[in-house]
């Protein structure tokens, strides 16, 4: 304790201050504040840890939508729970404003589907294909508009998509 306060009146004294408690306080200050910023640095490194990770997902699920869309007559409700549980607020949070905008159509055009859906036993063929055909061009568009999803999905995939979807009767 005497080599602490030893310590602090040294450095006290060639700072300037007349008291070793003045040294603490200055000492303790700088440790918050310290300890505030590797938290602030936590923080912004978990948001772009979860961006891009939200990103991936999404990606993903759109991908899993959309290929069975052009592969099959599947007439049953699309999940989307990547998109589903995140809240409004996180999802416009975590994607800019424009990409939010672009994915919500995507997943609109998802809801009226599975809204279309829902009350009928089969569906109407001659509807059905209308509400893929809006969904399939929803996710081009986002595709198209949005670098980070072009950047995920490689060319050859969506070429591979646009020409099973060009042969498609459930468009």
């Amino acid at each position: 304790m005497e080599l602490t306060t030893t310590v602090l009146g040294l450095i006290s004294v060639s700072l300037g201050y007349s008291q070793p408690n003045s040294i603490l306080i200055v000492v303790v200050g700088a440790t918050i504040a310290l300890i505030a910023f590797v938290i602030l640095v936590d923080d912004v490194r978990n948001h772009y840890e979860e961006k891009g990770d939200f990103q991936k997902k999404i990606v993903q699920e759109a991908l899993d939508i959309v290929y069975p869309m052009v592969t099959t007559t599947d007439s049953s409700l699309i999940a989307h729970p990547n998109w589903e549980t995140k809240t409004e607020g996180f999802k416009r949070d975590i994607l800019s404003h424009d990409d939010y905008e672009l994915w919500k159509q995507f997943y609109d055009g998802i809801e009226e589907r599975n809204e279309y859906l829902r009350p009928r036993m089969g569906p109407n063929w001659e509807i059905l294909p209308k509400y893929n055909r809006a969904i399939f061009e929803s996710f081009l568009k986002v595709y198209n508009e949005i670098s980070w999803v072009r950047e995920s999905i490689p060319k050859e995939q969506i070429t591979n998509i646009q020409m099973r979807a060009k042969h498609t009767a459930a468009l």
